[in-house]
This record gives structure tokens, C-alpha cells and sequence, in this order.
């Protein structure tokens, strides 16, 4: 479903197909695509057959994002 993060992303297609919508652009794709998105941007990928994708986070863990050491109750 829709979602985002706060690092920046890189996704590569490696087995199957997706559909990407970003931006407000949809966008079918297939083994060796290559995606870029920023820290975060809200995107959407889904596949109907199945597909394998290779995700990247930059930096890790980006500013902001939940770290289990930092957490208080």
C-alpha cells in the first residue's frame, strides 16, 4: 500500500513485475528497473503475479526514524 520512510530509497526489480505510483505517475515495470525515491516521499508498490525487489535504505537509520534503544515508556 501507500507508504513512506524517512531514509531515502533505491529499488531494483530482480524477479517478476510491479507497478509503482509516485508522485502521481504510475509506472509498470519490470527486472532491472531502477527507482529512486527521497526521504519521505510517499509511494506505492504492489505487484499481481509476485515479484522480487532489492531495497536500499540511505542513510540508516535516516533522522527521526524509531530506534528500540531510544525508546521510553
Amino acid at each position: 500500500g501507500d507508504h513512506q520512510v524517512k531514509e531515502g530509497v533505491l529499488i531494483t526489480v530482480v524477479d517478476g513485475s510491479v507497478r509503482v505510483e509516485a508522485g502521481g505517475e504510475t509506472v509498470e515495470a519490470g527486472v532491472g528497473r531502477f527507482f529512486s525515491f527521497d526521504p519521505n516521499e510517499r509511494r506505492s508498490i504492489s505487484s499481481e503475479s509476485g515479484a522480487r525487489v532489492l531495497m536500499v535504505f540511505s542513510p540508516w537509520p535516516g533522522e527521526g526514524h524509531y530506534r528500540g534503544e531510544e525508546k521510553r515508556l
